[in-house]
């Protein structure tokens, strides 16, 4: 078996958490939310983040998914937007509905 190996680099692993996290924000109580927020739950722990950081989102997650199974989608994609916001810095392109000029948070 000839299977090529790719290495797992920290901004490898943020850039898939952000991409997912960009998915579920979009449609959080479509097919597929629980698991993505699964997802995002069990990578947390192996993200460069201090504990509190970690922390912090783990919060923002369970709370999206309590949320979704309590059918407010709404409240659900605003505790996954201010998840993003805790992963915003100048590589990043998600979107804000608050002014660019505003400091920016940089956990990431």
């Amino acid at each position: 078996m000839n299977a090529q190996m790719q290495t797992i680099t920290p901004e490898s692993l943020r850039e898939y958490f952000l991409s997912v996290l960009r998915e579920v924000t979009i449609d959080p109580s479509g097919d597929g939310a629980t698991g993505k927020l699964d997802q995002l739950r069990m990578l947390l722990p192996v993200m460069p983040l201090t504990t509190s950081e970690c922390s912090t989102c783990l919060d923002r997650v369970l709370n999206a998914n309590r949320l979704i199974s309590h059918g407010k989608p709404g409240a659900a994609r605003y505790q996954l937007r201010m998840l993003q916001r805790s992963f915003r810095n100048e590589k990043t392109n998600l979107p804000s509905r608050r002014n660019h000029h505003h400091a920016k948070t940089n956990w990431v």
